[in-house]
């Protein structure tokens, strides 16, 4: 459990929602991470010995957002991409054409 170490974990909440969370440790004894609650919502964190300042600790929440933000935009580049691709290795081969007309047909049936 040294610094860039990964975890994963299942959080409990007081109103007994669950969330689904991973982290990085960014020392033996903290770290933070994100995670997902049944509902979708999304959530940040930090963890371990920590020093209570709430100007310092909203800097950090703001550069952890603005991380996954980016990772999340970096995503979805990704996937437009992949599918931009898909669609032009079907429509250039003639595979949606022949799917939609075997689609159609199995509909009548």
């Amino acid at each position: 459990m040294g610094l860039g170490s990964l975890g994963q974990a299942e959080l409990l909440c007081r109103d007994g929602n669950k969330i689904v969370a991973e982290f990085v440790y960014q020392s033996p004894r903290s770290g933070y991470g994100r995670g997902i609650a049944g509902a979708g919502n999304k959530y940040l964190f930090l963890f371990g010995d920590l020093d209570i300042d709430p100007e310092a600790w909203k800097k950090r929440f703001e550069a952890l957002l603005e991380k996954q933000q980016q990772e999340d935009e970096q995503k979805q580049r990704q996937q437009t991409l992949a599918d931009e691709n898909i669609q032009g290795l079907t429509s250039s081969s003639g595979v949606g054409a022949k799917t939609k007309s075997a689609t159609s047909g199995a509909a009548h049936i």
